[in-house]
């Protein structure tokens, strides 16, 4: 992890049953996404689409994980 980030502290509530969704194309760019995903992102639905999915990505998640 790198210490010269400051810690993000916040947690989003998701509601018990719903199903956060997205489709990608082959590059990985966002072509869908449900409402749940994009209030649980914190990202309006029309900000989401057309953008990468490592847009969602945590900056501590491991390279090797994301490939």
């Amino acid at each position: 992890m790198d210490t010269s980030l400051p810690a993000v502290r916040q947690v989003q509530v998701i509601s018990t049953g719903r199903t956060l969704v997205s489709r990608t194309d082959s590059q990985g760019i966002i072509t869908y996404a449900n409402d749940a995903l994009a209030e649980a992102s914190g990202y309006p639905l029309e900000e989401l689409i057309g953008k990468h999915f490592s847009l969602l990505y945590h900056h501590d998640m491991p390279p090797t994980l994301i490939a």
